[in-house]
């Protein structure tokens, strides 16, 4: 893994997700809270201060113009969005495969919120 603020500087649940994902296989602060969750509490760690770290999901913009032609301006708007957050320290970003599965769907932000 390559430490973008250096390994002295991330805080021990910081450090437990990102073991967590590196033994997962996956990419740094990729996997759902629920996988790194379940990774730490294997791992004997505390889930509960996996719990405690600030999150966010950058759900897909629906395409609302009238000729229906503008769904790249719409899904480019929500991956800038989503990379610009993904750089702000002590925020993990759910990636772009898990929050624009629900891309067209009709669960509402509860439901989306409660996977």
């Amino acid at each position: 893994m390559k430490w973008e603020k250096g390994p002295d500087t991330f805080s021990s649940a910081e450090k437990e997700t990102i073991a967590a994902n590196e033994e997962m296989g996956s990419e740094p602060f990729s996997p759902s809270a629920a996988d790194t969750t379940t990774a730490l509490s294997e791992k004997g760690s505390d889930p509960i201060s996996a719990t405690n770290v600030k999150s966010i999901a950058v759900l897909p913009f629906a395409d609302l113009s009238q000729a229906h032609d503008q769904e790249w301006f719409a899904d480019g708007l929500a991956e800038e969005i989503l990379n610009s957050l993904a750089k702000t320290p002590d925020l993990l970003v759910a990636s772009r495969t898990s929050s624009f599965r629900y891309k067209k769907s009709e669960l509402d932000l509860p439901q989306i919120a409660a996977e």
